[in-house]
């Protein structure tokens, strides 16, 4: 099926190294370990997973014209199916456009020991490149695709890190994404550390237009502790609730709570699939909102069992990702994710209300 509208992917893309321990590590110490080198970053997670599920995507990502950064294009153009399916994604992919003139496709190197994970990122210096390099990609894609209803994520942008050497503003290039698809577009928006770390307070409007935001446990609280002030979790969904802001928190292991707009339906209490075998739990949170994407994709206006559906498609993607190395080197086609979920008994979305919720909530605050 030709001219099927793609899903505008916009984020990070970087090489990775995955050091693998048998055992927890210590510093100090001299280990004999197994070694992965892939391809990841939040832009190519989405990318590879929606792509291989047979979803067209049209990315736009933060890599070089570099050894890496054409690793990455032909790993996206290996999609064969999926990106025969959009004449115009598959145009701008081939195109001088796709990588970045002057840009260094940075590299992370993660350590997984034990199912936790350590990360060390490469620190990106910036040109004024990246910011007008996104600003044509967009005006190009709304060019292809005019009048037309989009379906955009937002991943990990760097450039919005106030610490990195970034010649624009911080926020800037979300902020840009954010307003020019807000009247016509479903907006999936997953921060990364450099959106993260400006907190609640300077991103409250914008997130009034996106359609989903997710963040695990960890970031949410980081995301709004900006004044050293602990908020409970109870608190938190209160913000987004009051603000009507949709919004789903993964919880690692332990699963994920979501709420829908005014939360007047209650806390959505998605509980993990118990899955043997777990591997590296590295792009689960990515594999989950690729999940939930996949289901929402081209739903304006979503209801709460809309909601609840493509949280129970995430949590399948997610449990999947954690049985392979690394963010996006093992991406399963539809067959497969179907043949997975056989694995699982049924086990409903449930949805909480008054205190039930509330103690809930308790438990997750001490995690």
């Amino acid at each position: 099926m030709k001219h099927c509208m793609p899903i505008l992917v916009v984020g990070s893309g970087n090489a990775e190294y995955i050091i693998n321990l048998d055992q927890k590590w210590h510093q100090d110490q001299k280990y004999v370990v197994k070694y992965h080198e892939l391809l990841g970053g939040s832009g190519v997670n989405y990318t590879l997973r929606l792509l291989h599920a047979g979803i067209p995507v049209y990315p736009i990502l933060s890599v070089g014209r570099d050894e890496f950064g054409q690793r990455i294009k032909n790993e996206i153009l290996s999609c064969k199916f999926a990106l025969n399916r959009s004449d115009e994604a598959l145009e701008f992919i081939n195109s001088e456009n796709f990588l970045i003139r002057d840009f260094k496709t940075p590299r992370a190197t993660i350590v997984v020991s034990e199912r936790n994970r350590t990360i060390f990122s490469e620190q990106i210096v910036y040109s004024k490149n990246y910011s007008s390099h996104l600003k044509k990609c967009i005006a190009e894609y709304k060019n292809r695709f005019l009048n037309r209803f989009n379906t955009v994520m937002i991943g990990h942008i760097l450039a919005d890190n106030p610490e990195n050497n970034n010649p624009e503003e911080p926020g800037d290039c979300t902020r840009l994404l954010i307003r020019t698809f807000q009247d016509d577009s479903l907006i999936f928006a997953n921060f990364g550390y450099g959106q993260i770390c400006l907190g609640a307070d300077f991103w409250e409007k914008d997130l009034q237009k996106v359609s989903v935001f997710q963040l695990n446990l960890k970031e949410m609280k980081t995301f709004f502790n900006q004044k050293d002030v602990t908020i409970c979790l109870e608190d938190m969904l209160h913000w987004l609730r009051k603000r009507q802001i949709t919004a789903i928190i993964t919880i690692d292991r332990y699963g994920a709570i979501g709420t829908y707009k005014d939360g007047s339906d209650g806390v959505i209490l998605a509980w993990p699939k118990e899955i043997s075998g777990i591997v590296d739990t590295t792009g689960a949170g990515d594999a989950f909102g690729a999940g939930l994407m996949s289901k929402l994709y081209g739903k304006p206006k979503f209801t709460c069992d809309d909601f609840c559906d493509a949280i129970e498609a995430a949590r399948i993607w997610a449990a999947y990702a954690c049985t392979h190395f690394g963010a996006s080197a093992f991406c399963p086609d539809s067959l497969t994710l179907q043949k997975f979920q056989k694995n699982f008994s049924s086990d409903p979305i449930e949805i909480l209300t008054g205190r039930e919720a509330r103690r809930m909530l308790k438990v997750f605050d001490k995690m």
